[in-house]
Formats: C-alpha cells, structure tokens, sequence
C-alpha cells in the first residue's frame, strides 16, 4: 500500500491527444522524426497537477500507437530472467544455487523469446526494488492446480511503452537528472513520466502521418518536487517496428512561466 501511495504522488492518469494530416507516400522518412512545440502546466486547487507536453512529428509509414491490449512479445512489460545452468530455472529475489551469467528468456506470459540475452555476467540480485523485482501468482509445475507467488528478478522491456520523458533539474547551473522513481520512495518504487500513446487511426497504419501529439502528465508531486526551479525535459518516441525517434530537449521551463491559470 505504501508502495502505491507513493507512485500516486508522482504519476497519475495519462491523456493523450492529437491532430494529424496524411501526406502523399515515401515523402517522409520511416523512422520517426519529432520537434517540440509547446508545455503548458495547470495548478489544480485538488487533486493532481497537469504538465502538458505538446510534440510534432511525422513519420513515414504511420505506424506509430500501442494499443492498450498489447502485452505480448515484443511489447510486454517484463522478461523473466534465468541462469546458466537451467533454461528454465528462473532467478527468484531469495533464492540460493544460481549459476551466472543470468539470461532474459521469457516474457511475463512465461513464453519463451525469440532469442535469450545476456541479463548479468554475475549475480547482481539487490534487496527489493520495483524496478529489478515482480511479484507474480502463477502455476509452480504444468500438474499443479493450485498457484503459488514468488517475486522474480526480471528485466524490463521498454519496448512496452512508446513515449519516453526524462526531467532534468538546474543546480547551480548545471543541470541534473531527475530520477522520480526515488524522489519520494527508496527502493525505486516512484515511477517515471514513460507511457504509451494509442493507435489513432488504424486505416492511416503504413500511410505517411504528421501532426502534433498531446501527452498530459498528471501529478501531485510537481510543484512539491520543482517549485521554482528551472526545469527541461528530453523526449523521444518509439514505433511500432521498434525504431527510436530523435531525442528533443525542451528550452529552460518553470512552473511560473508556463501555468495556465
């Protein structure tokens, strides 16, 4: 429960819009091209505080957008990792007798991927932590008919997400990554600004798209954590054929400059 509050504080609901135009064929590249335009940032007497970041892009072949149904390979949330000496023995966070080099080798439907990759040469099991760890209720044996939960080591796929948002915070002129994740947490358990925008036109998919994308970041823990502070974001997006767009950077913003009302 503490786990959550915290995440609550510094990530909330994600909204997402657009507006889009279809351009002539091969005029644009397939790999995706993005540009800022604009954040706006809206003071909520209650509850979560919008910061709205609006980005062009365009891309070639428009298949860009997840939909929220997708959690298969490639684009599920986390693989579950192994050792060395078991192609199914699964790493647990208490767990003794593993062999290194980890592998990641199945999703979190427990199918095996295409291809394992190396995970860790050595055995590099911290205590708990959101970001390393998933505890997860499943079948111990394919006879059992009762399940079981353990907390796995896994590896976090970010071919699950599709827009890509890191804070950075000014400090005595340089600026510093801001790692929301721990701001109010300490075993990394905060969340980040990462998401998924949907598929807005399904009959535009292999069209060449462009247009200017809406992404709402929703928390209570703006003006707490930034208050006056010159802030920047970096942001880049992905496709649905993996490829990574341009990474943009914002101007120097603050909450001052940019609030709405």
């Amino acid at each position: 429960m503490k786990n959550r509050l915290l995440k609550s504080l510094v990530l909330g609901v994600v909204v997402m819009g657009l507006a889009w135009a279809c351009q002539p064929p091969d005029e644009l590249p397939i790999i995706p091209k993005i540009s800022y335009n604009r954040v706006e940032f809206f003071d909520q007497a209650t509850g979560s505080d919008s910061l709205i970041l609006y980005i062009n892009f365009e891309d070639g072949d428009g298949d860009i957008g997840l939909r929220g149904s997708e959690e298969n390979y490639p684009y599920n949330k986390y693989n579950f990792i192994i050792d060395s000496s078991n192609p199914r023995k699964f790493v647990f966070i208490g767990g003794d007798n593993y062999t290194p080099p980890f592998y990641s080798a199945f999703d979190e439907n427990f199918n095996r991927l295409p291809q394992q990759t190396l995970f860790s040469e050595t055995d590099i099991r911290r205590p708990y932590n959101c970001e390393q760890y998933e505890e997860v209720e499943y079948f111990p044996s394919q006879t059992a008919t009762t399940t079981k939960i353990d907390t796995f080591l896994v590896a976090r796929n970010p071919n699950n997400q599709n827009i890509f948002v890191d804070f950075y915070r000014k400090v005595n002129g340089n600026y510093e990554f801001l790692d929301w994740a721990n701001v109010f947490s300490s075993n990394g358990c905060g969340g980040n600004f990462n998401a998924r925008f949907p598929i807005f036109d399904t009959d535009n998919l292999g069209k060449s798209l462009s247009g200017t994308l809406r992404y709402s970041m929703l928390s209570a823990g703006f003006g707490i954590v930034l208050k006056k502070d010159t802030f920047k974001l970096k942001v880049y997006i992905k496709d649905r054929a993996l490829h990574d767009s341009n990474v943009i950077e914002t101007p120097d913003l603050t909450l001052d400059n940019i609030t709405l009302n």
